[in-house]
């Protein structure tokens, strides 16, 4: 673990890699009904409406000779831990990790019942997600 280097001395060219960004969107829009209108209005719908676990198990059934380029899956909980397998993926040169900030996850408030209906949704993805590595899971395809 590499403790946040200050300001100053972080690279010229990038003075933070983590901008903070507005949590709403002044120009989105966000329909007024239907099941895109709210987080509850989604979770009481019922249905993954944008096939994430299709796109899960796309990803990780990409192999060669189909694929021809490596993945490295990496779980949002445990992103500190993938920090060095991304930097190696990546083939980011040593003397540039140091510049590179710990990841503090961000965490919205979800009430209890949308929670409830979204483990329903999405409790086979949780699982499956849950069986990767703390530090990837890296896919050879080359």
């Amino acid at each position: 673990s590499v403790a946040p280097r200050p300001p100053s001395s972080r690279h010229p060219r990038h003075p933070s890699f983590r901008v903070p960004r507005p949590t709403t969107c002044p120009s989105c829009r966000v329909p007024t009904a239907g099941p895109l209108a709210s987080l509850d209005a989604f979770a009481s719908n019922g249905a993954d409406l944008f096939g994430t676990m299709a796109q899960f198990r796309s990803w990780l059934s990409c192999r060669a000779p189909r694929c021809t380029s490596d993945i490295l899956v990496v779980r949002y909980e445990t992103l500190n831990a993938s920090v060095p397998s991304i930097l190696d993926f990546l083939d980011v040169p040593l003397a540039a990790r140091s510049h590179f900030p710990p990841f503090t996850p961000s965490h919205h408030g979800v009430d209890s019942g949308a929670a409830q209906q979204l483990r329903g949704i999405y409790g086979a993805l949780d699982a499956a997600i849950e069986r990767i590595p703390p530090q990837g899971l890296l896919l050879r395809n080359r």
